[in-house]
């Protein structure tokens, strides 16, 4: 495994572990501009899994595309997130379409990113 690739994966594995161990009171500190730490650090996860993806794989790989789809939807979640919301924290009010659309695209893009983790792994270890 390259260092990139490792790095990547670290971060991955760094910004979801207050999530796994259940550290809503980390999760939900608010940065500056009253962004929640929980949403940049999903924000990071969703970047740093699909970009540790591109790192492992090569250009001529089918997974190689799809990861950049993947960077490129991680990329625009907090900004389509912020502006369907009207707020840092995505605590949407009164509209149901914008937040179902935004959580089913959320939804859409953590399995994606899960997917395309998996499925590099799995090529990876199966080209050895």
């Amino acid at each position: 495994m390259r260092l990139p690739t490792l790095l990547l994966l670290l971060l991955l594995i760094a910004c979801t572990l207050p999530l796994m161990l259940r550290m809503e009171q980390v999760l939900v500190f608010a940065l500056p501009g009253d962004l929640p730490l929980g949403t940049l650090l999903a924000a990071i996860a969703f970047l740093s899994g699909n970009a540790a993806v591109i790192s492992a794989q090569s250009p001529g790989s089918l997974l190689y595309p799809l990861a950049w789809l993947g960077l490129a939807a991680g990329t625009v979640w907090l900004p389509l997130g912020i502006y369907l919301s009207g707020n840092p924290a995505l605590s949407f009010s009164g509209d149901d379409s914008a937040s179902s659309l935004f959580w089913r695209f959320t939804l859409g893009l953590g399995v994606a990113t899960c997917v395309l983790l998996l499925w590099s792994g799995w090529y990876s270890w199966r080209r050895r």
